[in-house]
């Protein structure tokens, strides 16, 4: 039996356009791009989530706005068979585009680390009320935020690629309020200027891609980026780290 549980419209995580309610007890906001599950998938110790979150902040009584990285957990030390269980769920969800809520506003929920920083000192994964799947067609700023962030497929963050030609997928956007949007994509060599741009691309179905012109050559990093716009509407810029066999990072 499917964990996830499918929420309509519901007054405890739906409040007015634009804003965030203070009682909202979410503590995770997530669109889950892949997961790692260590030592191994059977009896797995610590979870990698890897996506795009917002986090409830203590301060404020709301949410920060959307970080991409990822969140490192343990086991939590109250219930090791609940944990394991959402984070099959968590993993199934991986890659769909959906955005799912976890966590408690107060408990410790971790920091958003990004590729290239240490896997060390994970926390124990904060086990709440269950693990829920939002629907797309909200207003609620939290859930709206996620679904209009275009989702890389491949290649994916610190991904190792072959020398030669690249193609660039990401998953567009969610809901039917940006149907119109298309993407533009670039890519820069690492630290440096922008290489080559696309003009703007037609959504495809579901997903969208480019393959520049240029060819990627052994030893170098480079950085992919891509946006939606719809008119005057820019989504956030996505960006992703591509090491070349042959680079200092990879070897």
């Amino acid at each position: 039996m499917k964990r996830v549980i499918v929420l309509a419209v519901s007054l405890s995580l739906i409040g007015p356009v634009g804003t965030a309610l203070a009682s909202d007890p979410v503590g995770v906001f997530a669109v889950v791009e892949r997961v790692v599950l260590e030592p191994n998938k059977v009896e797995p110790e610590r979870i990698q989530i890897w996506g795009w979150f917002e986090l409830a902040n203590r301060t404020s009584r709301r949410y920060d706005e959307p970080r991409r990285g990822c969140l490192y957990y343990s086991l939590s030390d109250e219930n090791h068979d609940a944990c394991r269980k959402e984070w099959t769920d968590i993993a199934e969800s991986a890659g769909s585009g959906k955005c799912i809520a976890f966590g408690q506003r107060y408990d410790e929920l971790g920091k958003v680390r990004k590729v290239g920083d240490e896997m060390t000192s994970p926390i124990p994964y904060p086990l709440a009320s269950g693990l829920f799947e939002l629907r797309d067609d909200t207003d609620y700023r939290p859930v709206k935020a996620l679904t209009e962030i275009p989702l890389v497929v491949s290649p994916a963050d610190g991904c190792l690629q072959p020398p030669g030609a690249i193609e660039i997928k990401i998953k567009n956007i969610r809901g039917e309020r940006r149907e119109r949007a298309t993407y533009r994509f670039e890519i820069a060599e690492r630290g440096g200027e922008t290489i080559e741009k696309s003009e703007p691309i037609m959504p495809g179905d579901g997903q969208t891609t480019w393959s520049p012109k240029m060819r990627l050559e052994a030893g170098q990093e480079y950085l992919w980026r891509v946006r939606a716009i719809d008119g005057d509407w820019k989504s956030t810029s996505v960006e992703s780290l591509i090491l070349v066999e042959g680079s200092k990072s990879a070897s």
